[in-house]
């Protein structure tokens, strides 16, 4: 019968770890809500353009809320989700502060920074608020069983994001040839600065639209 049951879960996957829960709709279709994160922070070196030489703080975080339905066309394991996916805590982020003597590259243009006013840059990406998603998998938070209480479900498809875009600001002085200025005013800096941003975009658009998702977990029917 529908809302007879509750089922609720612990997930792992490319969206980070989570939890979810579901309620049945008749034999062959379930309604399933979620949320899950995921946070990594790492200091990297950079070795090619267009940023040469200096240590980058990135940070990346996956999260955000999931509702959807499923539906079991065989009233077992296999089924087809629909949904969307609220990915408000999904974002790239990453800081540069140029320490003296280190070279920043933009379009084979080198950059160098004032020792009295360093050069800090920070960029991020983010993606749509809204993501629908499809997804294809086995297992049901909710058997059909009434004996069987666990489940191992395990999930594969993805969610369109959109084209995601970078952002970036700056601050402090940058120099070429001993000449230093506002990174903020320099004309031929930011020239160079926009022509990187628009590559990477236009990156972005052709090869990140779609978001992976793939997961496993564990359930139990209550």
């Amino acid at each position: 019968m529908p809302f007879s049951h509750l089922g609720a879960g612990i997930t792992v996957g490319t969206t980070g770890v989570g939890g979810e829960i579901a309620v049945p709709y008749g034999a062959y279709w379930n309604i399933r809500a979620g949320a899950s994160y995921l946070g990594y922070s790492q200091t990297f070196q950079t070795t090619g353009s267009p940023l040469t030489a200096s240590p980058v703080d990135g940070h990346l975080r996956f999260g955000g809320a999931r509702l959807g339905v499923d539906w079991f066309p065989l009233a077992g394991g296999f089924h087809v989700s629909v949904g969307i996916w609220v990915p408000n805590l999904t974002q790239v982020s990453a800081r540069l502060n140029l320490e003296p003597g280190k070279t920043l590259t933009l379009e084979g243009t080198d950059y160098t920074t004032d020792s009295t006013n360093p050069f800090r840059g920070s960029g991020s990406s983010a993606i749509n608020r809204v993501a629908p998603v499809l997804t294809v998998g086995w297992g049901n938070l909710l058997p059909r069983n009434y004996r069987q209480r666990f489940s191992f479900p395990i999930e594969l498809g993805a969610a369109y994001v959109g084209s995601p875009t970078v952002k970036v600001s700056t601050a402090g002085d940058i120099c070429t040839a001993q000449v230093c200025s506002p990174a903020a005013s320099d004309l031929g800096f930011n020239q160079n600065l926009n022509t990187a941003i628009g590559d990477i975009n236009r990156n972005l658009k052709a090869y990140a639209r779609f978001f992976p998702i793939l997961s496993a977990g564990i359930g139990y029917r209550f």
